[in-house]
């Protein structure tokens, strides 16, 4: 299954609160670039987070998933962690800001 273009563009602009965010389409799929960089991907219409240090402060295990088959887990952002969307804005910026050292 495959993720609604309509679904994968209200999950980016719910996103834009952190900065400029931009979708890529995947092999049916979205990455998902905040300023550029790439902080996740929304999969079967779902987002995912990539890990970092500050993620790994706020959730536990049980909140990793792996969006595919082999894929890296990430954290699977439920709509309820959608609600709060400052926290939701520092999670991205903190993991664009990771991720932009590597």
């Amino acid at each position: 299954m495959s993720t609604d273009k309509n679904t994968a563009e209200k999950i980016a602009s719910e996103l834009e609160l952190a900065g400029t965010i931009r979708i890529k389409n995947m092999t049916g799929d979205y990455l998902v670039y905040l300023d550029e960089v790439l902080i996740g991907q929304i999969n079967e219409n779902a987002l995912f987070i990539k890990t970092s240090p500050y993620g790994d402060s706020l959730f536990d295990e049980n909140k990793k998933a792996s969006p595919y088959e082999g894929a890296k887990p990430a954290y699977k952002i439920n709509h309820e962690d959608m609600k709060d969307v400052q926290s939701l804005a520092k999670l991205l910026k903190e993991t664009k800001d990771f991720y932009k050292k590597k």
